[in-house]
């Protein structure tokens, strides 16, 4: 059990001991509750593999949630995310995964002996967070586009969780600065006069066109566009997991096709975007850069290194989702605890030819 250093000045709040959907709230004329999307599903095409990797990982997941805004008075917010009423429930859709597919839906919220002393603020208080958020793939897909709905319910103040410097820089871009946002701490706790709040867009892994219009609506926020279409590879060369050890090896094979090495984790947000809107073949190990992948125009052509202990279809979705020439290289050699990747350079050399000609 982790113990934060405050708990030995309080007695904790207990735990909601019971989760609700968001949906059941609209019966009660208290909770502002609004249906903003119905359920929708996608078809989507199944990629092009090289190696034996099971179709099965690349089929569509289930369909896309509905999908409601809230007002919930004197509600609470949580660290990252986890919404709880007045009546000490919490919101289901908040927590780790759906209600349904575990056996104890609050265990996350057990990782500590109780809730620390609330805060409270008096408005309207927007949650722009969600478990995960602090990772770049699940802050740009699924919890950056929840903006735009929370920015029509006029919110006094933003509640953010992660103080990653993409967090930051991506809010600023579209005019959220850090006056406008609760200051954060460990095991945040908050209360407001309404708490306003939207679920989650798609289960996580996938995307739906409306999530991808608003993140390609962000280009064109930026002029810095290069009219010079670019071929690159995303280096992991800085990251603790899913480093290509042969790297090096690879870079003639790069040159030949024209294809630039860049590691995204030097670039701000908006050199990212910059960079992916002008990309017209983006090659890759699997890893959260690719999510950039929304921002690049219809047709780039992507070739992902998966590794064959962690096949992960999410990026075939994104492709599918954008419009793109998606191709995996299917089952890479792992090596070390850090299951870091070696390409084959022949198999990525047949997969360059027959893919970019």
């Amino acid at each position: 059990m982790v113990f934060a250093p405050f708990y030995k000045f309080f007695l904790p709040l207990p735990h909601p001991t019971k989760a609700i959907f968001t949906k059941s709230l609209s019966t009660d004329p208290t909770n502002h509750v609004q249906k903003i999307r119905s359920v929708s599903k996608a078809v989507y095409n199944p990629p092009r593999i090289n190696g034996s990797i099971s179709k099965e990982y690349f089929t569509l997941r289930e369909e896309t949630p509905e999908v409601f805004s809230f007002e919930l008075p004197q509600g609470r917010v949580f660290h990252d995310g986890r919404i709880i009423l007045s009546s000490g429930q919490v919101l289901a859709e908040t927590l780790y995964r759906p209600l349904d597919r575990v056996r104890n839906p609050l265990k996350p919220l057990a990782n500590l002996p109780g809730l620390p002393p609330v805060s409270h603020f008096p408005g309207r208080l927007a949650v722009l967070a969600a478990p995960m958020c602090q990772r770049y793939y699940h802050w740009l897909l699924e919890t950056l586009p929840r903006i735009n709905f929370l920015k029509e319910m006029q919110p006094d103040r933003f509640y953010v969780y992660g103080k990653q410097a993409f967090i930051k820089q991506s809010l600023e871009f579209l005019g959220v600065d850090a006056r406008q946002i609760l200051p954060q701490r460990k095991y945040a706790h908050w209360s407001a006069d309404k708490i306003l709040g939207v679920t989650p867009l798609a289960d996580s892994g996938t995307v739906t066109q409306d999530t991808v219009e608003f993140l390609r609506s962000l280009v064109t926020l930026d002029r810095r566009i290069e009219s010079t279409p670019r071929r690159i590879y995303i280096s992991r060369d800085d990251a603790r997991y899913r480093r290509v050890l042969n790297e090096q090896n690879l870079f003639p094979l790069f040159n030949r096709y024209g294809i630039q090495p860049v590691t995204l984790s030097r670039l701000s947000f908006s050199e990212q975007l910059n960079l992916f809107a002008s990309v017209e073949v983006v090659m890759a190990p699997h890893g959260a850069g690719l999510a950039n992948l929304v921002f690049s125009p219809p047709g780039c052509k992507v070739i992902e290194f998966m590794p064959k202990n962690r096949v992960n279809g999410c990026f075939w979705a994104l492709s599918e989702a954008c419009g793109h020439d998606y191709f995996c290289l299917g089952e890479v050699e792992v090596s070390g605890s850090h299951t870091h990747l070696l390409v084959d350079l022949r198999q990525l050399n047949d997969v360059c030819s027959e893919f970019l000609g």
